[in-house]
């Protein structure tokens, strides 16, 4: 939080003798005047000072001065955050600057008044592409008009799953005290150019979740497979759930989902949203791609 200055803290006496303003009705009045947020905390005691009658001036304190949070090296740390585009970490910024970690800390929250995020990832998209998303986003808007109609859709997707746990999320860690795995196997972990793994398939939708299909090893997804072995079952589950054709299926581009044969078979058994609907390069509007499969995968990472 940045201190409150001594404009802001005379604005906060007359305030609070004139109006009789808490802590909290005063902490928006000096964000709507000043365009600046200050702690509930530090305002209260303020106001604490000011009921008692005690001074509030913004007296300098007693430590040493500061050496390392100089406006040379505020403007260095500027410079850098400017000049990157995706930045440095804040320990790297300390090693390529010559400042210590702690300094290059208090420059960045307290004297530019900046918060680290972290970046997603996205999929690059040329004009083109971003057009036809949002035209087809707004298509599919006007299409399901309603609550009780989007409730209905049943998201479907399958994903890979690898069995060995050390390979299915980058690094994996172990704990020792100091000096004792030195000869140990556990620092080394063996890996495979092809791990275990399986591919599974799940559909859901707002109210329901289907028991999970786990394709078996060495078969290939082919439209006949899709139909055959993961449709079918998909269509006799939600047709219970929903009753016949009273439910939306909606699948991504897959050679196997979009083929000719695919498209006439789920024509005959249910509404869906055809490849030509749904927006190219979009898990964020799925809820397998951008939530329940890393839920899964994390799971089965504590299991293992």
């Amino acid at each position: 939080m940045p201190v409150i200055t001594d404009e802001i803290r005379q604005f906060i006496k007359i305030r609070r003798k004139h109006d009789g303003l808490g802590a909290r009705k005063m902490q928006k009045e000096i964000k709507k005047e000043f365009n600046i947020q200050h702690s509930l905390h530090a305002i209260y005691n303020l106001i604490k000072k000011i009921d008692l009658g005690l001074k509030i001036d913004n007296l300098p304190r007693g430590h040493r001065p500061k050496t390392a949070l100089t406006p040379s090296n505020i403007q260095l740390v500027k410079d850098e955050i400017e000049q990157n585009i995706h930045n440095f970490s804040q320990k790297q910024l300390s090693r390529i600057l010559g400042i210590s970690y702690g300094s290059v800390n208090n420059i960045i929250h307290k004297c530019l008044n900046m918060k680290a995020f972290t970046t997603k990832k996205v999929h690059k998209l040329d004009q083109k592409k971003r057009d036809q998303r949002k035209q087809r986003s707004l298509n599919l808007l006007i299409r399901f008009n309603s609550q009780k109609m989007v409730k209905k859709i049943v998201f479907s997707d399958e994903s890979m799953f690898l069995l060995d746990s050390y390979q299915s999320f980058g690094r994996s860690y172990f704990y020792a005290e100091p000096g004792s795995f030195q000869d140990s196997d556990r620092k080394n972990v063996e890996a495979t150019k092809f791990p275990k793994s399986v591919m599974v398939f799940a559909a859901v939708s707002f109210d329901f979740k289907m028991p999970l299909i786990f394709v078996e090893k060495g078969i290939k997804i082919n439209s006949k497979y899709y139909q055959e072995s993961i449709l079918t079952p998909v269509f006799d589950f939600y047709d219970e759930k929903y009753g016949s054709g009273n439910w939306i299926l909606q699948q991504d581009s897959a050679p196997s989902h979009s083929s000719r044969d695919t498209q006439y078979f789920i024509q005959g058994r249910a509404v869906f949203i055809d490849k030509d609907e749904w927006p190219s390069n979009s898990p964020d509007l799925n809820p397998l791609d951008f939530c329940i499969w890393s839920v899964f995968k994390k799971g089965t990472l504590r299991m293992n």
